[in-house]
């Protein structure tokens, strides 16, 4: 199950802030979460959890309704760059009455006036997609990038196109990437971005502007292949706070 992924990701940490490739360790305040799950409520996003107090939020685990929280609880700093990384548009408006389900976090961000451009990179799937939501993100101005396109033309053709010194925030459903590198997913499709395209897209980013948080969900350790998924996610993230801690984010004020 997707809640069972932190706790994979949380076994793995100490590993992952070994010196890399570059001799350098990430700095000790770069902590693993405590309380890795932590449920969340309508109305609760903000408060003592607001990402606005943070200089940098990363969440991990659960399923893709995730980011509609956490992207509400920066009501009122914006522009956000929405910069989102899967296989599927998740541009349905509701699925049986829910409207703040795992098919739905892009179509409901949307509607965020702090929400900004959005880009979704990787996409190759229908999913539970329908034309009229094909539509909806086209109406928007939505920016649809598939996974070939990606692979015909470089990730870097992707970061040119993202406008620079944003405010930028990533949400990675797991499947958006190749089931090589993560197959521990509900819906894995062929073809999608690897570990090098991701890596690049987290750093260029950070040098772009300022990524203010990140998340990766929809993986599912019980269908796992050596842990490679969890490997990938944790490499990821460390990425990411290693790019962060290079350009100063955590000396920096926060939001």
């Amino acid at each position: 199950m997707p809640c069972a992924a932190p706790l994979r990701l949380r076994r793995g940490w100490p590993d992952l802030r070994q010196p890399c490739v570059e001799g350098r360790r990430l700095r000790q305040r770069a902590r693993r979460p405590e309380r890795p799950q932590q449920p969340w409520r309508a109305g609760r996003a903000g408060g003592t959890q607001d990402p606005r107090r943070r200089r940098h939020a990363d969440r991990a685990g659960g399923d893709h309704s995730i980011p509609i929280p956490i992207l509400r609880a920066y009501e009122g700093r914006g522009p956000i760059t929405l910069i989102h990384i899967d296989a599927h548009l998740d541009w349905r408006d509701e699925i049986n009455g829910v409207r703040d389900g795992l098919s739905s976090p892009i179509r409901r961000a949307s509607e965020m006036e702090h929400v900004g451009e959005i880009f979704q990179i990787g996409l190759r799937a229908q999913g539970s997609g329908r034309q009229t939501d094909f539509q909806a993100a086209v109406d928007y101005g939505a920016h649809l990038i598939t996974a070939y396109e990606v692979h015909d033309n470089g990730m870097q053709s992707v970061l040119d196109w993202i406008p620079d010194n944003g405010n930028y925030y990533l949400t990675i459903d797991a499947d958006g990437l190749d089931p090589s590198i993560m197959p521990g997913v509900a819906g894995p499709a062929l073809g999608g971005v690897t570990y090098v395209q991701m890596r690049k897209l987290i750093h260029g980013l950070v040098n772009k502007g300022k990524v203010v948080g990140m998340d990766i969900v929809e993986i599912t350790p019980t269908t796992d292949v050596n842990n490679i998924s969890c490997i990938t996610a944790g490499r990821l993230i460390v990425n990411l706070i290693g790019a962060a801690v290079r350009a100063d984010y955590f000396d920096a004020p926060p939001l």
